[in-house]
């Protein structure tokens, strides 16, 4: 495996697109891999797949997922991802920036329980009705004049509201969506995806949710089984294995870009959370 310096980012602006971007992919017509790269990066936006006909494999941080026909799927800007799929494919993708996605929207996709597979459309209907959404964002978008600049932002929320509803019925959260305890989970989680590197503490999010932080470890604990320290220790170790895994950065250059001063108790962190080295990481995975 060839060593790289740092895991390569794919932004939406190298694609000419400033918020969002959808395409249909047909056989002989627009090849998927320009959305869908075997080579393993990053991007900075989320990419929301919906499989009409053929097979895909993604490998998502270290994880292999195969969607089958009829089935969707997102993934999540900063997942180190790569993908093979069959030259007969059909599909649908959506890309978009966190910041052109609702803040409602945006917490609940950052519920990584719900989203870390991908899930099949159940009923025809659904099919149909999500399928039409999708032809009609892409017809807006393909206009793309004054006019339809707010039917293209409301087509979009369309869209994406359809695709979290068909993953709560098929994951059975959707009862649970308006909770309290859930948003508190799904915001903190939100907060740590984007402050993990410098926000170590569980008192530095409860201080931003304003509340105690006896109460978010409550919750948090409530809500998923793990307390907060937890979380904030697999961010840290999910970074720290995709940056061993896939580049040659050192472990003390690791250390220092996820904020720690000291390699050493960082060294000691990832031990007690993976049961090895960061060495002993790199050497067992990359043999």
């Amino acid at each position: 495996m060839g060593k790289i310096s740092q895991i390569p980012i794919r932004t939406l602006e190298e694609r000419g697109k400033s918020t969002f971007e959808i395409s249909r992919i047909e056989p002989c017509v627009r090849d998927f891999s320009i959305y869908l790269s075997n080579i393993k990066h990053r991007d900075d936006y989320f990419a929301f797949i919906y499989l009409e006909s053929g097979k895909c494999t993604i490998t998502v941080d270290f994880q292999a997922i195969t969607l089958t026909p009829s089935s969707i799927f997102c993934i999540q800007p900063g997942q180190v991802h790569s993908g093979n799929f069959t030259p007969t494919i059909s599909a649908w993708i959506l890309l978009a920036t966190a910041e052109w996605i609702p803040a409602e929207f945006r917490n609940l996709l950052m519920n990584t329980t719900i989203l870390s597979r991908p899930v099949g459309i159940s009923t025809d209907t659904d099919v149909l009705l999500f399928r039409d959404a999708l032809r009609l964002l892409q017809t807006f978008e393909d206009r793309n004049d004054f006019l339809t600049e707010q039917a293209i932002r409301s087509m979009f929320d369309v869209c994406l509201q359809l695709f979290i509803q068909l993953f709560q019925q098929a994951t059975g959260n959707s009862c649970q969506s308006n909770l309290r305890p859930v948003l508190i989970t799904r915001q903190f989680k939100s907060l740590l995806f984007s402050n993990f590197r410098h926000m170590k503490s569980p008192s530095e999010y409860a201080s931003i949710l304003n509340i105690t932080p006896a109460y978010l470890n409550e919750v948090v604990k409530g809500t998923t089984g793990f307390p907060v320290s937890h979380w904030i220790h697999q961010e840290i170790i999910l970074e720290a294995r995709r940056s061993l895994f896939y580049t040659n950065t050192t472990v003390k250059e690791i250390a220092y870009a996820l904020g720690y001063s000291d390699p050493a108790y960082f060294i000691r962190l990832f031990k007690r959370v993976t049961g090895i080295s960061p060495l002993q990481f790199r050497q067992k995975y990359l043999k």
